[in-house]
């Protein structure tokens, strides 16, 4: 009994050995790396300092890391592969436009927070429903832009506080922090950390952000929903803020639990999921084409894509106006049908509407195609609504 009591002593204590040499060379060789480190960031420039910062973030190479999995979506082509690392270092991307449609020089770091195409608010709602679709895995009543109640005489200790009657957030959900009848709001909040009005350091910035947001929101969430209020934070390099990394986290947790996965398996996904978002929108913001001509060619009606009995209808609204086809006039969804009665009915009245309708036709369609494209919308999307059209125009015998 004894020896065995000795032996069982012996080995402890050599673990225990073990654990301190291996600590002892985790010591030195971490100190040795940060030595590496300090050398090389003292021979850097002030805007590459600033790039590996931003890059050492945690969460901004989870793209890099990540295996090119299709059926997770991870997987860049050879082009995005040299952008993703252009903006990843600060480094302006060949093959750009040297001017910006908005009037401004095209430069990497003007192209990934210019509004113009629309390409910031795609970046903003990718994040958004990213966020809407983990959530639905284990909270409750989950919502995309959820309106906020109608104030009725309630005042705010903050001026900054939002009062409009059509205020949204990005996201409700129950049962992220505590019982599932707790509500929390999020919006979300996407910046440019290579602007000249950026705060240089990244906490600072994070802060910045997330301050402005629960100024605008959080005493009305408080006082007027009863709910809590999270600010989701990102930078647009890949960088999350404390409070968008608190919602990962707790989502990772409640996911692990409800799938029995490991945390740090689900964590690094995420990470991952929301990494490769914010890498794709920013290459949008940066190869997205910002052309100037895009305002519409008839500024006076908006008409629909469908066609019932010669009048014109359509769910996504397009501006048409007045067109005037061999010197008789027309509005489109008032041109007149080809009936027996009609004194309009000969060969060439009937080959003017005719040629009418597919002139609107064609003008409706290249109008909205780059509104298509600015929105997100499949081109595929507007090609069916064509040939939905041609249909409906045949069956109505008006052409």
């Amino acid at each position: 009994m004894i020896s065995e009591t000795l032996e069982n002593t012996n080995i402890d204590q050599a673990e225990l050995n073990q654990i301190r040499v291996i600590h002892d060379i985790k010591t030195v060789k971490n100190k040795k790396l940060k030595e590496k480190k300090q050398n090389i960031l003292s021979n850097l420039t002030d805007t590459e300092k600033q790039a590996v910062t931003l890059a050492a973030e945690k969460g901004a190479s989870s793209w890099l890391n990540a295996l090119p999995l299709k059926r997770y979506d991870f997987q860049l082509t050879k082009s995005e592969f040299r952008d993703g690392i252009n903006i990843r270092y600060g480094w302006e991307a060949k093959n750009t436009p040297s001017n910006c449609p908005c009037g401004e020089l095209f430069s990497l770091t003007h192209a990934l927070h210019c509004a113009k195409g629309g390409y910031t608010h795609i970046r903003h709602n990718e994040i958004r429903d990213t966020f809407a679709k983990l959530m639905r895995e284990v909270c409750y009543d989950v919502e995309v832009e959820p309106r906020l109640q109608l104030l009725q005489g309630e005042t705010f200790k903050y001026k900054s506080t939002s009062t409009d009657d059509e205020a949204r957030l990005d996201i409700k959900a129950n049962g992220l922090w505590g019982s599932r009848f707790n509500k929390t709001y999020f919006d979300v909040k996407i910046f440019n950390p290579l602007a000249k009005t950026c705060p240089k350091e990244m906490n600072e910035a994070y802060k910045y952000h997330e301050s402005i947001k629960k100024l605008k929101y959080e005493q009305r969430i408080l006082e007027v929903e009863n709910s809590s209020f999270c600010p989701l934070v990102f930078s647009c390099t890949g960088g999350a803020g404390t409070s968008a990394s608190k919602v990962m986290k707790q989502l990772a947790r409640k996911i692990a639990d409800k799938k029995d996965d490991s945390y740090a398996d689900i964590i690094t996904y995420m990470r991952t999921k929301l990494s490769f978002a914010l890498l794709r929108s920013s290459i949008l913001c940066l190869r997205g084409c910002r052309s100037s001509k895009r305002s519409p060619l008839y500024p006076d009606n908006s008409i629909g894509a469908t066609v019932h009995e010669g009048d014109l209808q359509c769910s996504y609204k397009i501006m048409i106006g007045t067109h005037t086809v061999d010197g008789i006039q027309y509005r489109a969804g008032n041109m007149p049908s080809l009936n027996a009665k009609n004194s309009m009915i000969t060969s060439q009245a009937t080959k003017s509407v005719a040629n009418a309708y597919m002139k609107v036709m064609d003008e409706v369609c290249n109008t909205v195609r780059e509104t298509f494209l600015d929105e997100g919308v499949d081109i595929s999307v507007l090609e069916e609504l064509r040939r939905i059209w041609e249909n409906k125009l045949y069956q109505s015998k008006v052409c």
